[in-house]
């Protein structure tokens, strides 16, 4: 694969990220990078999602990103709670708050990570949880300290993945679990809609997985991959926002704006179908894929 394009909160800039795969290993990424001291420019934009709740005024677009947020907390709970009904939880990259809120009120003790300041902030005060805004490697925690650890699309901003987990594989239980949930660059709607597809989000996401690089790159930090699922809603959300940059590059986007919108949603479904029809064969999946990831007996 070999993709040019653009930061989506700059659509006029130039074409000037690449997404290259190694010939190799399969692995997709960004190349070149931002470095670690101009990657936080990228994401004041008022439009990034994740931090939306910190906003006012908020778009038809950005009101359908809160309306399926709000809709799957309930679900990521009970995909936990089947594992384990009660205990402690990292939520890294935590964003303001509304998972792990969602974990303390069902009786959970809960600690998150979130880089973004003000996003922090607004967890700590709106719900009073504990959050750190550190890098992991940069935080205090016993060995053995969380049941549960989860990354819900966080891996992928990661310029250290692979340490990042082996730090994650000594903080967890030995009967614990990661929860991954990341993009699949293998999905019907990454292949659909190219340098356009949301979750390339050049230049915030430095890597993009498929099962089969995930179970790879899992193995090197010493983590084997137990299950894994597509996200549905997911499908639904990347469609929709990646028509959402096609119309902003459109002089008429006002107009044909519902004619973009039931195109997104058909190719939602059309990409759900895909994995549900395809998926174990092929190995594609859907448009996000969370994974289950637990230890491996031993760290190779």
């Amino acid at each position: 694969m070999f993709l040019k394009t653009r930061d989506r909160f700059n659509l006029k800039g130039e074409f000037k990220f690449e997404i290259v795969t190694c010939a190799g290993c399969k692995f997709t990424f960004l190349n070149p990078r931002p470095t670690p001291e101009s990657i936080s420019a990228f994401y004041e934009s008022e439009d990034y999602q994740p931090f939306l709740s910190t906003q006012s005024g908020l778009t038809f677009w950005d009101r359908i990103y809160l309306t399926v947020r709000s809709f799957t907390l309930a679900g990521k709970r009970r995909k936990i709670s089947k594992l384990k009904s009660s205990g402690s939880i990292l939520d890294m990259g935590c964003g303001t708050g509304e998972f792990l809120h969602e974990m303390q009120q069902h009786g959970w003790r809960v600690e998150g990570l979130e880089m973004e300041k003000k996003a922090a902030e607004f967890a700590r005060t709106e719900y009073n949880l504990s959050v750190r805004t550190q890098e992991l490697q940069d935080c205090y925690f016993p060995d053995k300290s969380f049941d549960v650890i989860t990354l819900w699309h966080v891996l992928e901003h990661l310029y250290e993945p692979k340490e990042s987990l082996k730090k994650m594989r000594n903080l967890l239980k030995d009967d614990g679990f990661i929860l991954i949930a990341v993009p699949n660059i293998s999905s019907f709607d990454a292949r659909f809609y190219k340098k356009n597809w949301i979750a390339l989000d050049a230049p915030r996401h430095l890597f993009h997985f498929t099962p089969e690089t995930m179970r790879a790159f899992c193995k090197t930090a010493g983590l084997v991959i137990k299950k894994f699922y597509q996200l549905p809603m997911d499908a639904f959300f990347n469609c929709l926002m990646s028509e959402r940059i096609i119309l902003k590059n459109n002089a008429f986007g006002k107009l044909l704006s519902p004619l973009y919108f039931l195109r997104g949603f058909s190719t939602a479904n059309i990409s759900i179908f895909e994995s549900l029809r395809l998926g174990r064969q092929k190995k594609r999946l859907g448009s996000s894929i969370l994974y289950f990831v637990q230890k491996q007996e031993e760290l190779s």
